[in-house]
């Protein structure tokens, strides 16, 4: 976990970080037990969907080629 960013927001852009790094049977394990889980299901799998397009951006911002081509193959 990395303080840097602490800060008030949606607990769906972490868990999100636990879907994409553990995979769906940790994850669901992990939803299972958070309050409102099901709730912030959707929102998890929408922001977890983003991560490849954030790659990209970021290599275009701080021309890493590297981290463009990383990110933009899932939508090649």
């Amino acid at each position: 976990m990395d303080f840097g960013g602490a800060g008030i927001g949606d607990p769906g852009y972490d868990l999100a970080g636990i879907l994409s790094s553990y995979g769906e049977d940790f994850f669901n394990r992990c939803i299972a037990l958070y309050p409102n889980g099901k709730e912030i299901a959707q929102r998890v799998h929408f922001y977890q969907s983003t991560f490849a397009l954030q790659e990209a951006l970021h290599g275009v911002d701080n021309n890493d080629a590297e981290a463009f081509e990383n990110g933009i193959k899932a939508y090649r």
